[in-house]
């Protein structure tokens, strides 16, 4: 990481480019395994999620995407793993 300091009242704060910090990441933070969902065939397709990653669902109505997404929270709630799910339900009007 550079060494270029600076200080405020009461931290000192580093400056780096982009590019050092993922060098940095890439270094020092390690591999963090997949979490896969329970489910065999998306497991096979998506290789299961990875932390910090956005998963989007889109589809045709009443096709299962609020179940779909219900079981794979659910899934991750019984292993303790935190998830958070945004609905955007569009109107047919």
């Amino acid at each position: 990481m550079p060494d270029e300091k600076f200080l405020d009242k009461d931290h000192e704060i580093k400056v780096v480019s982009s590019l050092d910090y993922v060098n940095y990441l890439e270094t020092y933070v390690p591999e963090v395994p997949p979490l896969y969902t329970g489910m065999a065939m998306l497991d096979k397709h998506m290789g299961g999620a990875m932390p910090g990653e956005v998963w989007v669902l889109s589809g045709v109505p009443k096709h299962g995407k609020s179940t779909f997404m219900r079981t794979l929270i659910n899934e991750y709630y019984q292993r303790g793993v935190l998830s958070m799910v945004f609905s955007f339900e569009e109107s047919n009007t």
